[in-house]
């Protein structure tokens, strides 16, 4: 059985693991917005 100090490390790293991947995709989406906003824009010229 997996003792409670070896888990709690492995846990903090998933964690931030997803953290970073939520960050990642939230910034992903933004950036595709921006370029599908920008395009719009610049064929409106």
């Amino acid at each position: 059985m997996i003792s409670k100090i070896h888990f709690l490390p492995i846990l903090n790293f998933v964690l931030a693991e997803l953290r970073l991947g939520l960050k990642n995709h939230q910034v992903g989406k933004t950036k595709i917005l921006n370029d599908y906003l920008c395009k719009g824009l610049n064929n409106r010229r």
